[in-house]
């Protein structure tokens, strides 16, 4: 007598690069996150991981190694949620989000 459920299970993906440039997200509901864009890391091959905007959260993304998450310059690997809007930003009427892939999962910087 219970109602299907519409949950879906959700899947992590990998993610890898170099940390291009960070921004912290200044809304009240993702105070503590920051939005950070991932430019690959070119071995002369085609890129393995997924590049692009992530946002990593203070709360919620586990990190591993060096424990620097959106140092400029430095490696970062890991998985995140795909879908995830995790960092908004003020406007002078309210909040809007910030586009991103999803939010991180796992994280490890080099």
């Amino acid at each position: 007598f219970l109602p299907n459920s519409s949950a879906r299970a959700q899947v992590q993906q990998s993610f890898g690069g170099i940390v291009s440039f960070p921004i912290t997200c200044t809304c009240p509901g993702s105070a503590g996150n920051r939005w950070i864009w991932f430019t690959p890391l070119d071995l002369g091959g085609p890129a393995p991981y997924i590049t692009g905007p992530l946002v990593y959260s203070l709360y919620s993304t586990i990190l591993y190694s060096n424990r620097s998450p959106g140092v400029p310059l430095y490696q970062h690997i890991g998985d995140y949620t795909p879908g995830v809007q995790a960092c908004w930003m003020t406007i002078v009427t309210g909040c809007i989000p910030l586009p991103n892939l999803g939010l991180m999962f796992q994280l490890g910087t080099s």
